[in-house]
């Protein structure tokens, strides 16, 4: 099976649905944490569509399949020190 975001043109695949949504899930992650250490997240996002969501309507308009993906990203203690000043 194969898993596809067509608007990061991204692709997973693995035996069964599942596994390939879950490889889909991994690459979306690896490609966003690397577009935001290159400093090129918004552009890249901006590009393939996505607008920033200031809305307090947490459900998603759908198209299709929606997959969540969690980014993994914290921020450090110097940077939560610097924001309570």
């Amino acid at each position: 099976m194969i898993a596809h975001s067509p608007m990061l043109d991204l692709c997973g695949q693995g035996e069964d649905r599942e596994t390939a949504i879950s490889s889909l899930k991994e690459a979306t992650q690896l490609f966003l944490v690397s577009c935001h250490e290159r400093g090129t997240l918004d552009a890249v996002l901006k590009q393939s569509g996505f607008e920033a969501d200031v809305s307090d309507d947490d459900s998603p308009e759908s198209c299709g399949d929606v997959v969540e993906v969690t980014l993994p990203m914290t921020v450090s203690r110097h940077a939560a020190e610097a924001c309570a000043h």
